[in-house]
């Protein structure tokens, strides 16, 4: 995205899951408002490449986004609960309430270097369906208001 390479980040997606017709449970916005705040926080903390990987597998979808930066400061638990100086944590803290919302949970991820977070929601394959999440991911990895500014 724009955002994205303003801020040095190359951001990559990659779909594992039906051609059409996957839909995540509850409203397209709330489902918008975990993959954004993720996005964003790749953005702006982590480095390097961010990664936003999706697979559908039975009735859930898992999608991941995994970046090149620090890592996560802690537990994502002690995150989302301590106060938000400056806005630090407040957009996990959305995104985790959003999930949640959506029957679904928002979690951090093992990973080798960087943040890892997990966000998993359930979901229904409807093949006669000509539209997906897929290509709600794809707008919002392309042309993603993840970041107003880049971390300092």
């Amino acid at each position: 995205s724009e955002a994205a390479a303003r801020c040095g980040r190359e951001l990559r997606f990659d779909w594992d899951g039906p051609e059409n017709g996957v839909f995540a449970n509850g409203p397209r916005k709330r489902f918008a408002e975990v993959v954004t705040n993720l996005l964003a926080n790749a953005v702006r903390h982590g480095g390097g490449t961010i990664e936003l990987s999706a697979r559908m597998r039975s009735d859930t979808l898992r999608i991941e986004v995994s970046d090149d930066g620090p890592g996560l400061p802690g537990p994502l638990a002690g995150i989302v609960r301590r106060p938000h100086r400056r806005e630090h944590g407040h957009g996990l803290a959305v995104a985790r309430e959003s999930a949640r919302a959506l029957g679904g949970s928002l979690a951090s991820a093992p990973s080798t270097g960087g943040a890892r977070l997990a966000f998993t929601v359930p979901a229904v394959h409807d093949p006669t369906a000509l539209d997906s999440v897929e290509s709600e991911l794809d707008s919002l990895v392309r042309g993603a208001e993840v970041a107003d500014t880049c971390a300092s």
